[in-house]
């Protein structure tokens, strides 16, 4: 085999297994690494009776952790990073092994979009996703489309559909970032790419990715990955980019703007609530569904938000 599969799970049983089928169903023979990470037991019994599946447990750790752990299992030349709760799109895997037939290439992936059947929330969410107003130039990550960039940047890719070469962990000692419970792939893609490594970004190479099922967790989710991001830019100052600064600064003036209004801060709040306005209306027109342009609405509101208290928050710490 040319590949193997990394993923790691912890009490989503359901969801693993719709996983599992749909990668057993396009390539029955590649081998599966899973990380149990902490106590799962119906996990652990479900992945025993999986062909071709390497399943370990661990005490609960941060995922770069038993990610780094699997790694070292591997024997195939290249890695898919899955997550446990996505389904991979169809003909998925005859993409990616055309892909693999350069060989200069060393990095590759493409983007998350909404589940099969979501409802109407989960739909909403994986829509806002594709803005430039909620996600800026990450919206790559979760559109689907015809776009090819053969030199990708670390924001275009995301960690439940990436592909890495085996010999950049085993020959070049490189790792996820043990620190981070999320955006350890940030981190270690910067890393990578700054030291000229080749990656290639497919944007109809996608899976299909569980999308939070209520606003509050997916607020909760947005602000802990603009912490964790913002603690890699004070541990790694050279992969800072301004434009992270954009919600938090934009909280704070319209937190400063409550106490004193003007002209400015009303033409500001004016100018973000037309764009808004015009970005989930062409997002719903085009996929169809205007019926949750409200919903796109509120859902890019609490996107920007979150991500703006989140980056400002004192940063996390893992150890």
């Amino acid at each position: 085999m040319k590949y193997s599969i990394v993923i790691v799970t912890y009490e989503r049983l359901e969801l693993l297994q719709k996983c599992i089928s749909e990668i057993r169903s396009q390539s029955p023979n590649t081998p599966i690494y899973v990380g149990i990470n902490g106590s799962d037991s119906k996990s652990a019994q479900y992945l025993q009776n999986i062909p071709q599946v390497t399943c370990k447990s661990f005490n609960k750790r941060t995922p770069g952790e038993v990610r780094n752990a699997l790694i070292q299992l591997v024997e195939t030349p290249w890695i898919c990073f899955l997550d446990d709760d996505v389904i991979v799109s169809e003909s998925y895997f005859q993409k990616a092994e055309s892909i693999l037939e350069m060989k200069s290439l060393e990095i590759f992936g493409g983007p998350d979009t909404s589940y099969p059947n979501e409802e109407s929330i989960e739909t909403a969410i994986s829509l806002a996703l594709t803005s430039p107003l909620a996600t800026a130039h990450s919206k790559k990550r979760h559109t689907v489309s015809n776009d090819f960039n053969p030199n990708a940047k670390e924001q275009d890719f995301i960690l439940c559909n990436l592909w890495i070469k085996t010999s950049i962990f085993h020959k070049e000692n490189n790792s996820f970032d043990e620190r981070f419970f999320r955006n350890e792939e940030n981190v270690l893609l910067n890393k990578l790419l700054s030291s000229g490594k080749t990656a290639h970004y497919y944007g109809d190479l996608f899976v299909h990715h569980k999308r939070k099922s209520n606003l509050i967790s997916m607020s909760l989710t947005v602000m802990k990955s603009a912490n964790f991001r913002a603690k890699s830019f004070l541990l790694f100052p050279e992969s800072f980019q301004p434009i992270y600064l954009v919600p938090s600064l934009s909280f704070l003036f319209l937190i400063y703007s409550a106490f004193y209004p003007n002209l400015i801060a009303l033409l500001a709040i004016s100018t973000y609530i037309s764009c808004l306005l015009y970005f989930s209306w062409k997002i719903c027109k085009d996929s169809s569904r205007m019926n949750i342009f409200f919903q796109v609405v509120l859902v890019q509101i609490i996107i920007n938000l979150s991500y703006g208290i989140g980056f400002i928050s004192p940063p996390k710490s893992t150890k």
